[in-house]
């Protein structure tokens, strides 16, 4: 789903303009982007929680030459679906 279809269905849900509307949902990503790029845990209602986990380092391989290779460590967002809401997507 785009962003303008997003806005479009929260307008409609709440019956906002989509003035209103667009300056909730982009409240909502900046404040979410930012409490993750601070390092916490946002908890999206029953969906489930969005956090930053540090990866070791791995050796891969490249794909075009068969390379062994060294993948660095680094950062992966992670969405931990929580288990009532992945019962839900089941059914």
């Amino acid at each position: 789903m785009s962003k303008e279809a997003f806005i479009k269905r929260h307008r409609e849900r709440l019956d906002l303009t989509y003035e209103q509307a667009k300056k909730e949902i982009d409240g909502l990503t900046e404040t979410i982007s930012q409490m993750i790029l601070n390092g916490e845990t946002v908890t999206l209602g029953p969906i489930g929680s969005l956090s930053v986990k540090d990866t070791a380092p791995r050796m891969g391989r490249n794909p075009r030459t068969g390379e062994t290779i060294t993948i660095p460590e680094g950062k992966q967002l992670k969405l931990n679906v929580f288990p009532t809401f992945k019962e839900k997507i089941k059914k």
